[in-house]
């Protein structure tokens, strides 16, 4: 909007000094413009790739980059996150699961809190071993009726 506005007031000042002015004086005051102009758009196009490369530079990563919850190696461009105790992903920041909690103290659990999978101990079953298990005689399991 702004440039629009520069655009015809400086079309109309053109305008006038054209009826004025000599056409010399006009064609230096155009040509001077025109610089002017082209410089602001090239300090502009300038700063902006100055800015993009800077974005890009091979910063190292750090903890922060892994969720405080394990170490980075790499840059913030490619990292790879060796997770602490107990936690997994990408970022480290997925807790892994507890099998006290996820399988009731029941089993031994494989994954994360939000997606995991219990292997039961004897006498238990369900996903998170929460059934038990009736166990029969041997002896009666063998009788033939």
């Amino acid at each position: 909007m702004k440039f629009s506005i520069f655009l015809i007031t400086f079309l109309i000042f053109l305008t006038i000094k054209w009826t004025i002015g000599e056409p010399d004086e006009i064609t230096k005051e155009i040509n001077n413009e025109v610089k002017k102009i082209v410089s602001e758009a090239g300090e502009k196009v300038s700063q902006e790739i100055s800015q993009k490369v800077n974005e890009n530079s091979q910063e190292p990563c750090t903890s922060d980059d892994c969720s405080n919850n394990g170490s980075c190696i790499g840059t913030k461009q490619q990292k790879f996150c060796i997770c602490n105790l107990g936690f997994a992903g990408d970022n480290c920041s997925e807790k892994l699961c507890d099998p006290a909690i996820q399988c009731n103290g029941r089993g031994i659990c494989f994954g994360t809190t939000k997606k995991f999978t219990c292997m039961c101990g004897l006498g238990f079953t369900g996903e998170a071993c929460e059934k038990n298990v009736k166990m029969s005689d041997e002896k009666d399991s063998n009788k033939i009726n």
